[in-house]
């Protein structure tokens, strides 16, 4: 059976093992991203666990941690109006063979749980258009909103500007 639990520090481990298998996943999406820093990643996820606006869930089975989602409370920009705060969906993982078993779902319900009792009503997230689990996101409930577009300039002008 597979159980879902707030994170605590004794998952930071299991959290940093999985925080690499996502860097090395959303690597083959963007070339452009550094490598995982086990170090840099370490830091910030305890420092999450001491932070009231932040919060970390973990999927376990059998002891052993397959998934993870990590959210944090943020104010709203001001040119959103009608909610104070909002929920960023900041990272979810799961490993490769427990995928399509619902677990990434029943992590993020947690998560969303957790921020309608900070009194969140808007949640965002980033996902790279070539993930394939944007249709995960969907399914959940998540609408596509705004297109981040990218150009490599490889010419230059010809006329001496």
């Amino acid at each position: 059976m597979i159980n879902i639990r707030k994170a605590t520090i004794k998952d930071l481990e299991g959290i940093l093992e999985l925080g690499k298998l996502l860097a090395v996943h959303e690597r083959k999406c963007d070339l452009l991203l550094t490598p995982f820093d086990i170090k840099k990643s370490k830091a910030k996820y305890k420092r999450r666990f001491a932070d009231s606006k932040a919060c970390l869930f973990v999927a376990e089975k059998d002891g052993d941690i397959i998934g993870f989602v990590y959210g944090l409370l943020k104010k709203s920009p001001s040119h959103i109006k009608g909610h104070k705060k909002i929920g960023r969906l900041q990272a979810c993982y799961v490993k490769k063979e427990f995928r399509r078993k619902q677990v990434a779902t029943k992590l993020t319900d947690e998560l969303l749980y957790w921020f309608g009792k900070q009194n969140v009503t808007l949640i965002d997230l980033n996902v790279y258009a070539n993930n394939e689990a944007i249709n995960a996101w969907r399914k959940i409930g998540f609408k596509d909103y705004d297109v981040q577009m990218r150009l490599f300039l490889k010419r230059k002008r010809n006329d001496g500007l």
